[in-house]
């Protein structure tokens, strides 16, 4: 499949992509020896970014990447960016909830050492829900109907991966 990439797509996978990707397996490491997270993250900042990269790779033509490499850098993300970026924490601290008793006796997370909280998972898919209300708005949506239905959807995306979680088909 990579042999169909652009050059841009070349330069990310080498520059960004794989470097988020080791960070991620180094950050695992860390984890699954036990060790606590200084950031209060237990270990899964890495991970987000590296999925989040994952993203940018494939969708970089549709959001402008390619005509701006340096829009890849965490402190040049736009507001769309930033939303995938906040969605992505919000599901890995559900799943860290979700997961905390097996996890006890595997590795530490910010779950368990309570960096993170219910009201803080409550607080982030406030966030989330303000932020796509905005994007919206930003966008030219301004029937309240349809920013409604959005959300909606949005809350059954969150609900749809819950249950996933809690059945074992998304891990």
């Amino acid at each position: 499949m990579r042999a169909d990439e652009s050059s841009w797509q070349t330069n990310y996978w080498t520059t960004v992509l794989l470097p988020a990707t080791q960070k991620y397996c180094q950050e695992e490491a860390q984890a699954a020896a036990g060790k606590r997270d200084p950031s209060g993250m237990g270990f899964r900042g890495a991970g987000i970014e590296a999925a989040i990269s994952g993203m940018w790779y494939v969708v970089g033509s549709y959001i402008g990447l390619e005509d701006d490499g340096e829009a890849v850098r965490r402190e040049n993300w736009n507001a769309e960016q930033i939303w995938m970026a906040d969605t992505s924490l919000l599901m890995q601290m559900i799943d860290d909830w979700i997961d905390q008793d097996e996890d006890l006796s595997v590795r530490s997370t910010a779950i368990l050492s309570r960096d993170w909280s219910p009201e803080g998972i409550q607080n982030l898919y406030r966030k989330t829900v303000a932020d796509l209300t905005q994007l919206l708005n930003k966008n030219g949506v301004r029937n309240g109907t349809v920013r409604t239905l959005f959300v909606d959807l949005y809350t059954d995306y969150i609900y749809a991966g819950l249950d996933a979680m809690k059945s074992g088909i998304a891990l």
